[in-house]
């Protein structure tokens, strides 16, 4: 999911994606994006600084391998045209790629991996967190992200599973774990906090309360943080406070 304006783009498997107009509280459109494949998860969305043709860059990753492609389309209520895709030829961890997280602010974008299990019994895992620089669009249709191209890199530490994420300021937002019904369920569903700038978690929040399935990604809309749920769906206000 990804917010631009008062419309929520909700993304599906495969790169299906709705139009949601929150001020009206419906339903706009229904389409698929250009990237639409069954090799496409559609993991994670959010949105660029730049604009083509006065529409905004939606960047959506595919979090599929061998590849873990970034797709960039030019999204519209009713349509999308892919006009950049960034791939990664970096050695080691940094070259996987499971969520591509923009920081619209800075101009930066962030990978996210689950890198490994550390305790299967704790369902502890470390994720590995790397920041680059974001493309422009006249780098061309066709980006590829190399071992210089890195800024940082780092770890952090938490018994869930990833989902998708959001940047607001100097903090990177990832909504962790399934429902309950699924497995590792009882490892509960958690809203984890990030700072980019000390490079570790300063906050976790449990979520559970707040929602009945599996979460997804989120996004900021007039200052409040909407979670996005799959299975039957959903979206959901999470107190940040």
């Amino acid at each position: 999911m990804a917010v631009f304006g008062n419309n929520a783009f909700l993304l599906n498997n495969t790169g299906l994606c709705r139009s949601f107009d929150l001020k009206g509280k419906e339903l706009k459109y229904n389409f698929k994006l250009t990237c639409f494949s069954d090799k496409n998860h559609a993991n994670c969305a959010s949105f660029g600084s730049e604009k083509l043709k006065n529409k905004p860059l939606l960047y959506i990753s595919q979090c599929c391998a061998p590849t873990f492609y970034c797709y960039v389309e030019s999204v519209g209520d009713d349509g999308s045209e892919l006009v950049q895709t960034i791939a990664l030829n970096c050695s080691g961890e940094n070259g996987v790629a499971h969520d591509w997280i923009v920081d619209k602010r800075a101009n930066m974008i962030y990978t996210v991996t689950t890198a490994e299990i550390l305790d299967e019994k704790t369902g502890l895992r470390r994720f590995h967190i790397v920041k680059f620089r974001l493309p422009k669009i006249s780098a061309g249709k066709n980006v590829v992200l190399n071992d210089r191209d890195v800024l940082e890199d780092f770890n952090i530490e938490y018994p869930n599973i990833l989902q998708g994420g959001t940047i607001k300021g100097r903090y990177l937002y990832l909504p962790m774990g399934v429902g309950k019904e699924q497995k590792n369920g009882n490892l509960g569903r958690n809203l984890v906090v990030v700072d980019l700038k000390k490079r570790q978690i300063v906050r976790t929040v449990n979520i559970d309360d707040y929602i009945n399935n599996e979460p997804e990604d989120c996004d900021f809309y007039k200052g409040k943080l909407l979670l996005y749920c799959g299975q039957s769906g959903g979206l959901y206000e999470i107190p940040t406070k």
